[in-house]
């Protein structure tokens, strides 16, 4: 942090009504009762030591519920397309870019299915901390054969990008710009929000947070696609379940095949 940030905290076992709720709210005080203290201790369990800080980014986020400014500015290269209907404030935006992991890893987090708690608002699972430290491993190997990074997108979705008219993107000037139609995608600057998990992700937390503790996450770049703050929860846990229940594992006798003729055109067997 570049300021430091007091925030009052309540931990009560009990759950508070709607009206204790709101006087507390007036005052500056943050209510957490028990069920917003066991997920977090759930949250420590899974994540370990080796992944607190990914932790961290939940607890402000989720069991708080402060926007808390990161410091860091990070500006990327994107291009910008329409999605939906909309117009003026109410556009739906979605950018593609690529990044580095170690920039967006404190805008990330990921909406926790909680045991009794906001199930209609939640959809993702925790992170298996073993395929962290295999993602991490492959990343962070360097090879001839193969390329350690991913190819595909990882999924995103801002809270505030766009929000209230805001410019978070400036095009690139028009000579620069490969189609002038005006629902044609726009090459230019995107200034992703510098608040801690603002960044939901939808598809791809573990291709990230594996990154999280490899020597590569500053020097590898992944693909993103960012869409707006106009993205309602719903459609985001329409597009986690359409990705999940439609992506196929590659055929065993394909990858067995695969992995026998990567093995002829290594340089041992040449």
């Amino acid at each position: 942090f570049r300021s430091k940030h007091f925030i009052w905290i309540l931990f009560t076992k009990n759950s508070p009504n709607e009206s204790q709720i709101q006087q507390a709210g007036r005052s500056g005080i943050k209510i957490i009762d028990e069920r917003k203290i066991e997920y977090m201790e759930n949250l420590l369990s899974v994540y370990g030591v080796d992944y607190s800080n990914l932790a961290f980014t939940n607890f402000i986020k989720d069991v708080i519920g402060e926007r808390v400014p990161t410091g860091n500015n990070v500006k990327i290269p994107a291009i910008r397309y329409k999605y939906g209907s909309g117009t003026g404030r109410a556009t739906k935006y979605c950018y593609s870019a690529v990044v580095k992991p170690d920039d967006i890893m404190d805008l990330c987090s990921v909406i926790h299915r909680k045991a009794g708690l906001d199930l209609d608002q939640s959809y993702q699972r925790f992170v298996a901390t073993n395929r962290l430290s295999k993602i991490k491993e492959f990343v962070d190997e360097e090879s001839p054969e193969k390329i350690s990074q991913f190819s595909n997108n990882l999924i995103l979705c801002s809270e505030s990008l766009d929000e209230g008219g805001s410019r978070s993107f400036t095009s690139a000037p028009q000579e620069h710009q490969t189609d002038e139609s005006q629902n044609a995608g726009k090459i230019g600057i995107l200034n992703l929000p510098s608040v801690f998990g603002d960044l939901h992700i939808i598809d791809g937390q573990h291709r990230l947070f594996g990154y999280n503790n490899a020597d590569n996450k500053d020097k590898h770049y992944i693909n993103i696609l960012i869409f707006n703050h106009q993205m309602s929860l719903l459609q985001q846990m329409n597009v986690f379940k359409d990705i999940n229940e439609n992506q196929k594992k590659l055929n065993s006798n394909l990858k067995r095949s695969e992995e026998h003729t990567s093995e002829l055109q290594s340089p041992d067997h040449l």
